[in-house]
């Protein structure tokens, strides 16, 4: 049996005692029954990986999908940089360039949300392309490999079970960016937090030629205007003050 095969069969019989300890849990307090279907969506998913992970490492080799990958990639990350810089700007409420450092770090903060995204769009777009793809034990995009007879080969590999447990995976994977993107409010508030606490802590300056209070800190925005970060009992403060000088 395969790598791919045993992750599968595992997960299967993981989910299988899940069902099982649900079951008994209404006659005694069992609490596994969650944490055994965690461990066969994890099992499932890597069965998904030990089949993709061959398949990529071909095909990194083709200069087409290396120039696909480019392009997403840049795409990617000028969405991410984009998002960082309007979330620097909402988090703060005053223009987001005096922060330079933080939209860096925010970038790769908000670089999941962003893959999600992109992986969502694009499974989702290309269904039909996927599922040709993911009949094939090479992985290659062929229709005749999709309607032709089954070898007595890939009878004996399993290659209907393998199919099955891929498409579970390949849905799987996208469900689980839909259930990360649905709690992405509540994570994105705390990087709200922290972008406040980065900013005043790591980016703003204390000692400047404007006249600042003992608890604030500034960063420039251009020679007339600064950002003025106070902190309070409340949180941090952040406001465009004229700079003024002191004497």
């Amino acid at each position: 049996m395969t790598e791919e095969g045993l992750a599968y069969l595992l997960s299967m019989v993981l989910f299988a005692l899940s069902v099982l300890l649900y079951w008994l849990s209404h006659y005694w307090d069992i609490q596994l029954s969650q944490v055994l279907v965690y461990a066969a969506m994890a099992f499932l998913l890597y069965g998904f990986w030990s089949y993709l992970a061959p398949i990529l490492k071909r095909a990194s080799e083709s200069i087409l999908v290396k120039g696909m990958w480019a392009a997403l990639t840049f795409a990617g990350a000028t969405v991410a940089v984009s998002l960082a810089k309007v979330f620097v700007n909402e988090a703060l409420q005053v223009p987001s360039s005096a922060f330079p450092h933080t939209q860096a770090l925010v970038a790769v903060l908000v670089a999941p949300i962003v893959i999600g995204i992109f992986v969502i769009a694009l499974g989702l777009l290309l269904v039909p392309v996927f599922q040709i793809m993911l009949y094939s034990e090479s992985g290659e995009l062929s229709i005749k490999a999709f309607l032709s007879p089954e070898s007595a080969g890939s009878k004996r590999s399993g290659a209907k079970a393998k199919y099955i447990g891929r498409f579970l995976a390949f849905f799987l994977a996208i469900g689980l960016c839909f259930v990360g993107l649905g709690r992405a409010d509540a994570y994105l508030n705390e990087v709200g937090d922290f972008v406040q606490w980065f900013a005043y802590h790591f980016e703003a300056e204390r000692f400047s030629p404007c006249a600042v209070g003992p608890e604030a800190k500034v960063s420039y925005l251009n020679s007339d205007q600064v950002v003025l970060v106070d902190k309070s009992e409340e949180g941090y403060i952040f406001q465009v003050v004229e700079c003024a000088v002191e004497r």
